[in-house]
């Protein structure tokens, strides 16, 4: 009879290890939400901390957290709300819950966006540095059929206000022909497409080539190689 008690005694002492250990284990498999992925993000690119205030569409998802099983809390503030304001969205995919940032520039300066991320007993915080830049327009000359249509890029129209704040474009339908194009110093494309009446995409514009048919505006995606900051332009009737 002793012996069948410390038999059991053994085989509890080995349930409570064991419960511990795995306890252990899996308040330690939780990924930490700023751990940098491909796969599911956890960071805020260096790319989207140094903008252009030129966005169509303002950048959105600039950060987002892995996906997890149960909804959990996320919190941003900006430092400096007249460079920037912050919006927390949650989206559920599949069964996983996951938590976008979205970074809305107001004006050009630096702020910092803080993210405090609560889950399973768990606090997670992070600081970005963010900075926004004024406005100028890359182009030297932006030519269609050898007019130079660049002066149409200097200011930019605000138009109407999305959920993620408020759109800016050059308000102007490009005539059809061959595109030419010239960027000013410390600038380069990343992309540079033709999109049709209803801003959806038709192809990509390439420098020294003739528009595809249908062609009534671009997206441009463009850098500022000194500065390594971001920005976006829709040329285009809104």
């Amino acid at each position: 009879m002793r012996k069948t008690k410390k038999t059991w005694l053994a085989i509890l002492f080995s349930t409570v290890i064991m419960a511990l250990l795995l306890g252990v284990t899996a308040q330690a498999a939780v990924q930490n939400p700023f751990q940098p992925s491909k796969k599911y993000g956890g960071h805020l690119p260096s790319y989207h901390q140094r903008q252009i205030l030129s966005s169509f569409w303002p950048k959105g998802g600039d950060f987002s957290t892995p996906g997890y099983k149960k909804d959990f809390e996320m919190k941003a503030v900006s430092a400096n709300k007249k460079v920037a304001t912050v919006k927390v969205e949650t989206r559920k995919v599949g069964d996983r819950y996951r938590k976008y940032l979205y970074v809305i520039a107001k004006g050009a300066g630096k702020t910092e966006i803080q993210i405090t991320v609560k889950i399973k007993g768990k606090t997670y915080k992070k600081t970005f540095p963010y900075q926004v830049y004024k406005y100028e327009n890359p182009f030297s000359s932006f030519k269609i059929n050898g007019k130079n249509y660049a002066s149409k890029l200097n200011k930019l129209k605000k138009g109407q206000k999305v959920a993620t704040g408020s759109v800016r474009y050059a308000s102007w339908t490009p005539p059809e022909g061959k595109l030419s194009y010239k960027l000013k110093k410390n600038y380069k494309i990343q992309c540079l497409e033709a999109v049709g009446e209803d801003g959806m995409f038709i192809s990509d514009a390439k420098n020294n080539q003739v528009l595809p048919e249908g062609c009534k505006g671009f997206w441009i995606g463009y850098e500022n190689t000194k500065t390594k900051a971001y920005g976006e332009l829709f040329i285009g009737k809104k």
